[in-house]
């Protein structure tokens, strides 16, 4: 089996599991919860898998500079998440979502011009392909009962999730061959839970403990958390095969099908034709990075 198939089923069962996932953060970060809380309750089940998978398989410590390469990648993720459903909260899912699924276009720029990666010619339109469905995917009407002030600061925030997220990608691609998988997972996990925290702790006036059981209180938050992580172990084994995070991120860019698709059959958000172009091409993509 190719690497390059490796990578895109990793990259595919990521991109289901993040299209849940996203889906569920939706309608968490609609209810009382803000966008800190949100973050934390995504946050902790991974910190909790993570940690028990790390001990009980016996996984190395990695060295010291890729622990803080990982560790500054998780803490770019986390300015993500936040950005992220701060969007979701006052933005459709459909806009926000693809929106912010664009990140995969900043980790190739940074990885061509600063790392030595490279594909074929065919492999990058491929992936540009993908890109573009995605991009129909984001292609909204206006929604008319939110003002068009609070719609750009949808797209502004689910953009700068984009940038933080390709970032991070970025980031970790200089150490994805380095150490194992479920290392590089379980550090990107410890970091991003122990910023959620800090986060909580500064912007709460409440007592830690009681910040913690209100939000284990967030089921869908919770819950969301785990299919973050359940996407995570396919995308990083993927990249940690293959050797790069690149294609994985470029197919699991494509979980707005699913998160789309979930909003369109339970929220019932209007899946346009432009849409359904969007994912026709973004699949034709994936399908074409595997067969030139």
């Amino acid at each position: 089996m190719s690497d390059t198939l490796i990578a895109t089923f990793g990259g595919l069962w990521a991109m289901m599991a993040w299209g849940i996932s996203d889906w569920i953060a939706a309608r968490s970060s609609r209810r009382q919860w803000n966008a800190f809380d949100v973050n934390l309750a995504i946050q902790l089940p991974g910190l909790f898998i993570m940690l028990a998978v790390f001990f009980l398989t016996n996984q190395p410590w990695p060295s010291l500079a890729h622990a803080l390469t990982i560790s500054l990648a998780g803490l770019s993720f986390t300015g993500a998440y936040i950005s992220f459903v701060k969007a979701l909260s006052i933005g459709a899912v459909g806009l926000v979502v693809p929106l912010a699924s664009l990140f995969p276009v900043i980790t190739i720029i940074l990885s061509v011009i600063f790392l030595t990666v490279s594909f074929s010619g065919w492999q990058y339109l491929a992936m540009m392909i993908v890109i573009t469905g995605v991009v129909l995917l984001a292609v909204e009407k206006r929604n008319r009962n939110l003002p068009l002030k609070v719609q750009h600061q949808a797209a502004i925030f689910a953009l700068i999730a984009s940038f933080l997220w390709g970032l991070g990608n970025f980031v970790q691609n200089m150490v994805i061959t380095k150490e194992p998988w479920q290392v590089i997972l379980t550090f990107v996990n410890v970091s991003m839970a122990i910023a959620a925290i800090l986060i909580v702790l500064l912007v709460s006036r409440r007592s830690f403990g009681r910040k913690i059981k209100e939000v284990s209180n967030n089921r869908l938050g919770l819950l969301a958390g785990v299919a973050v992580t359940t996407g995570s172990f396919g995308f990083y084994s993927g990249s940690n095969r293959a050797g790069s995070v690149i294609i994985p991120s470029v197919v699991a860019a494509a979980s707005p099908l699913v998160a789309s698709f979930l909003s369109w059959v339970f929220d019932k958000e209007k899946l346009t034709l432009l849409k359904r172009a969007g994912a026709v091409i973004a699949v034709a993509g994936i399908i074409m990075l595997n067969i030139l």
